[in-house]
């Protein structure tokens, strides 16, 4: 539970949970077919990822041995609808291999490291950058880690909140002191800061329709501006 009612990142957080509900994001059976999805959402929309996933787990192929051991041209065609599809089969394989040649099948026990180590250990798998690995780590180890993404630094940058960068470890680390270090509050934020990011804050915002269009430098410079 967010603790700090004079702290706007936490007032965000409840005004986005009363707006929106429970989110019960991330989707997968088990924690492998979370972090593939992981790999799959990259540079692409969830739709185009979860078809890929559905490929995957269709033909049984979601454990790390049978990915590692799958020829790189299959694997790039099951995975088509996720687009980049030949540099997302690399990225599995190298992520699957990875995995199995230390821990065989057993991704749990993988993931069963302190969250310090199973992050480096996680960035140092070719393809798996820092958002990546760390909702990997967040949704698939249990956690907390805030998973930094365009649709977090967009909308707390239109409320004028954060840092002044782009720079992904000072907007963890904003978050990280501003929210109680939670597995449960990082998760369900993260994911209903995307689910406001594609209904209302996009690329091109749709602030006349925004709830949160009182508190939003961006959408108060916009109505004036209609």
């Amino acid at each position: 539970m967010l603790i700090d009612k004079h702290n706007h990142a936490s007032i965000l957080f409840s005004k986005l949970s009363q707006h929106y509900g429970h989110q019960r994001w991330w989707p997968a059976k088990t924690h492998f077919e979370m972090a593939v999805g992981a790999i799959l959402t990259q540079s692409t929309n969830w739709n185009n990822a979860s078809q890929a996933l559905a490929n995957l787990s269709r033909i049984n192929l979601l454990l790390p041995s049978l990915i590692h051991h799958i020829p790189h041209d299959q694997l790039s065609e099951v995975i088509r609808p996720s687009g980049y599809h030949n540099i997302k089969a690399s990225r599995l394989k190298a992520f699957a291999s990875h995995i199995y040649s230390s821990y065989g099948d057993d991704f749990e026990a993988y993931l069963n490291q302190p969250v310090d180590r199973l992050r480096e250990d996680l960035l140092s798998i070719k393809g798996i950058g820092k958002e990546t690995a760390d909702a990997i780590i967040l949704y698939a180890g249990h956690q907390a880690v805030f998973v930094i993404d365009e649709y977090t630094k967009r909308l707390f940058s239109r409320l004028g909140q954060g840092p002044s960068n782009n720079l992904y470890d000072d907007w963890q680390d904003f978050f990280h002191s501003s929210i109680p270090q939670v597995t449960s509050v990082y998760s369900e934020y993260h994911s209903i800061i995307i689910t406001h990011g594609k209904a209302v804050c996009r690329k091109i915002p749709k602030c006349h329709t925004c709830f949160l269009v009182a508190d939003c430098k961006m959408g108060q410079e916009t109505l004036k501006e209609s």
